[in-house]
């Protein structure tokens, strides 16, 4: 707020003007990292999975891809969802595909599709991203779902804190379900899985 202000007053002076954004910048990153890492300790709590409900499939299908349609606007993503009725917590699950649908976007093949499917297997619900993109290792795919693993150490601050895949594995776990990736064939496939029951 005190950074805005002096932005106000002083909106004619370019350095103070360039000063004030990257202030402005790593109060964002900050903020940022803090909401994961609040959001790991909810998880670690029951009070997300209390607010579990009853939720037909298409419908968390649906209000999923208007939020991927405005968030990536420019990108080719199908997806194809088995009818069922889920009981969990339809934000967290959304979260969690949201998550996986990000990544593939950030790094997958830039003129390829993504693809989201769902589908019932015995007990249990799965979820799954596919991109086409560079495969993970097996060394990789053991550590990815740890906090603050990047895979690529390249990086960029504000390209992720390394939180998000185990924020899913978590959102995973406490509705009793599991997560996994494929890699194979020049694709990545991340999934997520909950009990029916």
């Amino acid at each position: 707020g005190y950074t805005e202000s002096i932005q106000y007053f002083c909106e004619n002076d370019e350095k103070i003007q360039r000063y004030c954004n990257i202030m402005l910048d790593e109060c964002d990153e900050v903020i940022s990292l803090i909401n994961e890492m609040l959001m790991m300790s909810l998880l670690e709590s029951d009070e997300y999975i209390q607010q579990s409900e009853e939720i037909v499939a298409s419908r968390l299908l649906h209000e999923l891809m208007i939020r991927v349609g405005n968030e990536f606007a420019d990108k080719k993503i199908k997806a194809e969802l088995q009818s069922a009725e889920l009981f969990c917590n339809a934000d967290l699950i959304e979260r969690a595909l949201l998550n996986f649908i990000s990544n593939a976007v950030k790094y997958g093949e830039k003129d390829k599709e993504i693809f989201l499917d769902g589908k019932l297997q015995e007990n249990r619900y799965v979820f799954s991203v596919t991109n086409f993109g560079t495969e993970i290792t097996e060394e990789e795919r053991q550590k990815i779902w740890e906090a603050f693993y990047k895979s690529d150490k390249s990086r960029k601050r504000g390209e992720g804190h390394g939180l998000g895949l185990s924020i899913v594995s978590r959102i995973a776990k406490s509705h009793g379900g599991d997560v996994a990736i494929k890699s194979e064939n020049g694709t990545n496939t991340f999934i997520i899985w909950i009990p029916i029951n």
